[in-house]
């Protein structure tokens, strides 16, 4: 249920054609960069600015583009969804769609200890996922052309603050120990736990940050859906025919945008109304 194109997430919220173009774009070209000199992406803002519809756009098209290999979108008031339990059995899982020849590797991992998958943190990461990369790079099997984008979402919806920052702590170390080929976005709120991790130094060293504030401009993208919504309605709604022909007037969508104040969420629920 944690997974992009999962049914248990059906309808995902995703940017509506047009929008968040930008966005998208740095994080695309972040992700497909191998000489990117940091391998965490912070996606940031706050409750309603679309992140999680920015991370599904993101995974959609990387998916599309092979470049993406696994995603996982937390989920506060999902049960198997609010705790870090099935974190890395559900990216190694996924790893090993778009890169057959870990299943090997990660099938005998898991056969030497059938307990791994209740191991600590640190401890499936580096038999499921380093061990097993790692020996695909010594062997030369490895293809330099292999996904490499992992997208954790919501993080600030993982029910505990220490387990947030220790899901932080083990993927920078991970990455910037063994320099594996893999590079993480992560969104979340900028709550305390999350922000006091990315504020130490060496990680704002090795990290990149993309906060979703006003340099974007989100209200042009919600008045370009705004626009596009009511253009569906006047053409699907049952009582169109009776719609003035300048309806909605451009104060009304001025009231709303106004009101959204740059919060997609805000015009995203009075358009489904």
């Amino acid at each position: 249920g944690a997974v992009h194109n999962s049914y248990e997430r059906y309808d995902p919220p995703k940017c509506h054609p047009e929008t968040r173009a930008a966005v998208i774009e740095m994080i695309l070209s972040w992700a497909n960069n191998r000489q990117r000199t940091s391998s965490i992406m912070w996606l940031h803002g706050p409750a309603g600015a679309g992140k999680s519809a920015i991370a599904q756009t993101a995974a959609e098209k990387s998916e599309k583009a092979k470049t993406l290999c696994a995603t996982f979108f937390f989920s506060r008031n999902a049960s198997k969804r609010n705790t870090a339990d099935h974190l890395i059995a559900t990216i190694v899982h996924q790893l090993i769609r778009v890169i057959p020849q870990l299943e090997q590797p990660v099938m005998d991992a898991v056969e030497k200890n059938s307990a791994v998958f209740s191991l600590s943190l640190h401890l499936q990461i580096h038999r499921l996922i380093v061990d097993p990369i790692l020996s695909l790079m010594k062997g030369n099997i490895w293809s330099e052309d292999s996904p490499q984008l992992v997208i954790i979402d919501g993080l600030d919806e993982c029910n505990n603050s220490d387990i947030q920052k220790l899901i932080l702590t083990e993927i920078s170390e991970t990455l910037n120990t063994y320099h594996i080929p893999l590079c993480f976005l992560v969104s979340s709120r900028p709550e305390q736990a999350i922000r006091e991790f990315f504020n130490t130094g060496r990680i704002q060293k090795t990290s990149t940050r993309l906060a979703l504030d006003d340099s974007f401009d989100p209200q042009k993208d919600i008045e370009t859906f705004l626009h596009s919504k009511f253009t569906e309605i006047r053409e699907t709604h049952e009582l169109r025919c009776s719609f003035a022909s300048d309806w909605p007037s451009d104060s009304a969508i001025r009231t709303i945008l106004n009101r959204s104040s740059g919060q997609f969420i805000y015009a995203s629920l009075v358009m489904k109304y």
